[in-house]
């Protein structure tokens, strides 16, 4: 089934949005392909397989982290990412796009900090991996993140602590 796009800004292959266009591998044949994968693969740096694999297992130790142990409602999981990556030992949003580190999916993971559209990828991840109906909102000089919830959409501000964006942005 289709579920979303992969768009890639070519800005030293920069990856802004991440909500995937996939086959099931029923479809296909093949499984579908990790978007953390892919965008560590085209960073600007070539990354040795082993960062890619550590990087990769860092991201699913977050996951499993952030999922509480009983079922809970997209809304109760939005709660607990915003928790976990605004938190103490969260991201932080940083203005500066004129370095690369702050918008490259490897250097945010690492250093946990980065402008909105380095932060918007690592959100991103984290919540499809949740489960989460999410995808990367941009303006003409910004970009923001909508969740798909069952009382509607809502606005997640990446530069602003997950602070709740009206929809007619």
């Amino acid at each position: 089934m289709l579920r979303s796009t992969c768009l890639l800004i070519a800005s030293g292959s920069l990856l802004l949005s991440c909500a995937r266009q996939s086959l099931s591998s029923v479809e296909t044949g093949r499984p579908a392909p990790d978007i953390l994968v892919a965008a560590l693969q085209a960073e600007t740096t070539t990354l040795p397989a082993t960062d890619i694999d550590r990087l990769v297992a860092e991201v699913d130790a977050e996951v499993a982290s952030i999922r509480p142990a009983a079922p809970s409602t997209p809304a109760q999981l939005l709660a607990a990412l915003n928790r976990h990556f605004f938190g103490a030992d969260g991201f932080a949003a940083l203005q500066d796009l004129s370095t690369p580190e702050n918008t490259s999916v490897a250097a945010v993971l690492e250093n946990r900090r980065g402008t909105c559209m380095g932060l918007a990828v690592i959100y991103l991840l984290l919540a499809e991996r949740l489960g989460l109906s999410v995808h990367a909102v941009p303006t003409p000089v910004h970009l923001f993140i909508r969740v798909q919830l069952e009382g509607g959409p809502r606005n997640v501000e990446l530069l602003e602590e997950g602070r709740e964006l009206p929809d007619d942005i």
